[in-house]
């Protein structure tokens, strides 16, 4: 069996298992996320990009935008057990760390 290594913690995954997570939806995979670090670099990984960008546009200043990417995944990552699924969750998040 194939293993793949988690990049948040470096515990190998069954490849089946990390492919499995990986077709879970966002709301899905939300609701584990609290109990999983590794649940939640996978939303870390499909949403930093485009939040990264989001705050970029609105700050114009690189590193600026990468603290305010660092604190609002801090953010997200106590909270995330509060989640509701109302919404895209990058846009949730980045919206509740704006305000």
């Amino acid at each position: 069996m194939n293993q793949v290594r988690s990049p948040a913690s470096g515990d190998d995954f069954p490849e089946a298992a990390v492919t499995a997570l990986a077709n879970q939806t966002d709301e899905e995979l939300a609701q584990v996320a609290s109990d999983d670090h590794n649940v939640f670099a996978m939303l870390y990984r499909r949403h930093v990009t485009a939040i990264y960008r989001y705050f970029l546009a609105k700050v114009g200043a690189v590193h600026d935008a990468e603290d305010l990417t660092t604190q609002t995944f801090e953010a997200a990552l106590h909270h995330i057990a509060s989640y509701q699924g109302i919404g895209k969750i990058s846009v949730v998040v980045a919206r509740n760390c704006t305000t």
